[in-house]
């Protein structure tokens, strides 16, 4: 039997000024009979603007809808930087303006915490995550946070 949770919170990426700077929304968690991940789903959004007063994130903007699956095949789906899943017919198109090496930089950072967030809700089950990557993962993260806010996580 499998169990599937709906809307099991979200996790931010906060830098060093205190500022989120990619969002991930969990949509759909499956597990198995023994509480194993079996999928995550999820949207990916970058914050652009933030309330001064409290840093929270003011304007965000949609990146991917992405699907993780156990061994870490992923599934992405990349509209372009004018989707918004929240609402219904929005337009999809395949184009990101992503300008200088700042924001590939800025991209390669995104992939990291969102590989940091999947290891630690589906666990590191596949042979394919080695050192070398955990320690780029560490090297793009450093200076950041990882947040959660949603339910007690199992």
């Amino acid at each position: 039997m499998s169990e599937t949770k709906n809307n099991t919170g979200k996790y931010y990426l906060i830098d060093d000024a205190g500022y989120a700077t990619y969002i991930i929304d969990i949509e759909q968690i499956l597990r198995i009979e023994d509480n194993s991940v079996i999928s995550v789903n999820f949207n990916v959004w970058e914050a652009n603007s933030w309330n001064i007063d409290t840093n929270e994130v003011y304007e965000k903007s949609f990146v991917a809808q992405v699907l993780w699956k156990w061994d870490n095949c992923t599934h992405w789906s990349f509209y372009g930087m004018d989707y918004d899943p929240d609402i219904k017919d929005s337009e999809k198109d395949s184009y990101y303006h992503i300008c200088g090496s700042l924001f590939v930089t800025r991209w390669m950072i995104m992939f990291a915490f969102v590989r940091s967030v999947m290891i630690d809700i589906c666990g590191d089950k596949c042979d394919d995550y080695k050192d070398s990557d955990k320690e780029l993962d560490r090297q793009l993260l450093k200076g950041y946070t990882i947040k959660y806010q949603g339910p007690e996580k199992k």
